[in-house]
C-alpha cells in the first residue's frame, strides 16, 4: 500500500514513533527565533494513512532562548520515554557567533513542547539519534578531515568516542541526521546518516555498524 503525504512546507527531520510520522521545519536561510514570537520552530504530526497533519508543536520558546533558528536539524523519537531529542542547525549559531563549530544545543522534549533536558555542547550539533543509554551526534567536518564526526555521548553530553562518516559518492557529502537500525543488519546494529551534496538537495544513504544497546 502506497500513501502520497499531503505537501508540508520546508519539511526537515523526520522520526516515526510507531503510529505517526513527525516532520521538524527547515526554513532556507532561517531567521533567528525571537523570544515571545511563536512559530519559528515546529513539529509537526503527521497521519500517513490520510497525509495530514494532525498536530503542530511550537519549540519556538526553547530555540529563541539559545538564539537558535527556523531550522530543526536532528530529531529522533525515544521509544523509552515518549519524547523527542532535537538538534537546530549548525548553521543557526551564526546568531551569536563567528565559529559555528565551538558550540551546539541538544533538546530532550516531550510531545506537548515542554522541555525535558537541554544539552550545551562544545562542538556544532547537526543531527541526533537516542541509542540505548546514549546519544550520537553529528558535527563539524575539522580541517584535514575526510567527513563529519559522529560523536557518541552519555544522555548529559559526555564524549565517549568518535567516527568519521565516509563519503559513498564522488561528490562532496555532508552527513546531517541519523536514524538507529537494529534489524536490517542483525545480529549487528547500524546508524544511518543522510549525507547531502549541497544544492541541489540530492543526498546519500550510508550505514555505520555501531555497538548494539
Amino acid at each position: 500500500m502506497q500513501n502520497t503525504l499531503h505537501e508540508l512546507k520546508q519539511a526537515g527531520a523526520l522520526a516515526w514513533d510507531g503510529s505517526h510520522l513527525w516532520v521538524g521545519i527547515a526554513t532556507l536561510a532561517a531567521s533567528t527565533c525571537t523570544i515571545g514570537v511563536n512559530g519559528c520552530a515546529v513539529l509537526y504530526e503527521v497521519d500517513v494513512s490520510t497525509g495530514f497533519v494532525l498536530k503542530t508543536v511550537d519549540l519556538s520558546p526553547i530555540f529563541a532562548a539559545d538564539q537558535e533558528c527556523a531550522f530543526i536539524d536532528g530529531l529522533d523519537y525515544d521509544a523509552s520515554t515518549g519524547t523527542f531529542w532535537v538538534s537546530p542547525d549548525i548553521g543557526c549559531a551564526f546568531a551569536f557567533t563567528n565559529d559555528v563549530c565551538s558550540v551546539g544545543f541538544v533538546y530532550n522534549v516531550d510531545s506537548s513542547g515542554n522541555l525535558i533536558k537541554r544539552l550545551q555542547l562544545p562542538f556544532g550539533v547537526a543531527g541526533v539519534n537516542k541509542v540505548g543509554n546514549n546519544l550520537y551526534m553529528v558535527s563539524c567536518q575539522p580541517a584535514g578531515a575526510t567527513g563529519r564526526p559522529i560523536i557518541k555521548t552519555t544522555l548529559d553530553g559526555t564524549v565517549i568516542s568518535t567516527f568519521y562518516t565516509v563519503g559513498v559518492s564522488v561528490r562532496h557529502e555532508s552527513a546531517e541526521d541519523l536514524a538507529f537500525d537494529p534489524v536490517t543488519f542483525a545480529p549487528a546494529c547500524a546508524l544511518w546518516t543522510v549525507q547531502d551534496y549541497g544544492i541541489p538537495f540530492d543526498a546519500s544513504l550510508a550505514a555505520y555498524q555501531i555497538a548494539c544497546p
